[in-house]
């Protein structure tokens, strides 16, 4: 495997409390790779660093050999990265189509917005990797859980990533939604979009995931392919 992101010795302190204490691991951009680990094991801490949405106190991230401006969200995306925050951070009262291209909409020359770029574009996007949601022209406050979650992902796909954070994707939704998102995430992984999933749910780690990197109290205790745990064995390098 060759790497294309490296974080080398991240270590993040909120006060006394050592969030993240010294995580190193490198993984290749088309890997699917789950984040795992308890409440407060640093696992959301560490993808936020990751994405450059958090500065570490030390260490550094690295991809495809060279470091990226920590706390620096918008260098992390000009490299192919993106993240889906755990809330989705999206605008109720504007459209699915707003919402999706919000803060990155195309422009003419006299500066009026291409919306039928944007329509055609969203469209694509929804119909290529299957994503469940609705007409583009609904406010998302009448969304589900499940359909937001959708557009928040779908937002990240529009800049068409090479390495993906989703951070609890199906956290306060329902069995049925929870299986369309985790559809959802196997249709990125077949799409070859790289994935690193932050999760506390053995089942999902092992329907997606095809490495698991466990966090115990901010520290790194397990890096192994999946075929080499068990459900049990995944459940219990999981426990704080």
């Amino acid at each position: 495997m060759v790497p294309t992101l490296t974080v080398d010795n991240i270590v993040k302190r909120f006060g006394e409390t050592a969030a993240v204490g010294g995580v190193s691991f490198s993984i290749a951009s088309t890997d699917v790779v789950a984040l795992a680990g308890g409440n407060g094991s640093g696992k959301t801490t560490l993808l936020r660093i990751i994405a450059g949405a958090l500065m570490p106190d030390s260490g550094s991230v690295i991809w495809e050999g060279q470091p990226l401006r920590c706390g620096n969200s918008r260098d992390t995306r000009n490299r192919g990265i993106e993240m889906v925050f755990q809330d989705c951070a999206l605008c109720p009262d504007a459209t699915v189509v707003d919402n999706l291209f919000l803060g990155r909409e195309p422009i003419s020359a006299l500066g009026f917005l291409k919306l039928r770029q944007m329509q055609d574009e969203a469209q694509q996007m929804i119909e290529r990797y299957h994503l469940p949601i609705p007409s583009l022209t609904t406010q998302t406050r009448y969304l589900s859980g499940g359909q937001q979650k959708a557009v928040a992902i779908g937002r990240a796909l529009l800049s068409k990533p090479r390495l993906l954070l989703l951070d609890e994707p199906t956290a306060a939704l329902g069995v049925k939604e929870q299986k369309i998102i985790l559809n959802t995430l196997i249709e990125l992984r077949s799409a070859g979009v790289g994935i690193i999933l932050c999760t506390h749910s053995p089942d999902e780690i092992l329907l997606v995931a095809q490495r698991v990197l466990a966090l115990r109290r901010g520290e790194l205790v397990h890096n192994k392919p999946i075929g080499e745990l068990s459900r049990n064995e995944l459940a219990l390098v999981m426990s704080t």
